[in-house]
C-alpha cells in the first residue's frame, strides 16, 4: 500500500509538472504519444517477463508495476529535466508523460493492469 500511495503522489506531482510546461508551451503534443508508447513497452516487457517465469508471487504485480511504471520514469525523467541537450529534455518529458499515463491506467483499468496474472493462467504462490 505504501508503494501505491507514493506513486499516486508522484502521478499528481507529474501532472503538475506536466501542466506547467503545457501552459507555458514548452510541450509538444508529441511527447505525449512518445509517453503513451513507452508505457505499452514497459508494461509488455512486464509482462512478458511474468510468461516467461514459471512461478509467480501473488503479490508481485503490486511491487513491480507501480515501481515499474511509475516511480523509476519519474526519478529518471525529473534527473532528465536538468539536462541541457534538447534530446534528452524530449526523452525526459516523455517519461514524465508516461508515468501520467500509467498511473490513469492503473486507475482506471485496474484490474486488467493488476490481476493481468489471474488472465494469463499462471501458477501464483503466496
Amino acid at each position: 500500500m505504501p508503494i501505491f500511495l507514493f506513486a499516486l503522489g508522484l502521478v499528481i506531482f507529474n501532472s503538475f509538472r506536466i501542466n506547467r510546461l503545457y501552459e507555458s508551451e514548452l510541450l509538444e503534443n508529441r511527447i505525449f504519444l512518445f509517453g503513451f508508447l513507452i508505457t505499452i513497452f514497459i508494461y509488455g516487457m512486464i509482462v512478458l517477463c511474468y510468461f516467461l517465469e514459471e512461478r509467480i508471487y501473488g503479490l508481485s504485480p503490486y511491487f513491480r508495476i507501480p515501481i515499474f511504471m511509475i516511480i523509476l520514469p519519474s526519478f529518471v525523467g525529473l534527473i532528465g529535466m536538468n539536462a541541457r541537450n534538447q534530446s534528452l529534455k524530449i526523452i525526459a518529458q516523455s517519461l514524465i508523460a508516461s508515468t501520467l499515463v500509467s498511473g490513469f491506467l492503473i486507475l482506471i483499468f485496474n484490474y486488467y493492469v493488476i490481476h493481468f496474472i489471474e488472465l494469463l493462467e499462471l501458477e501464483v504462490y503466496y
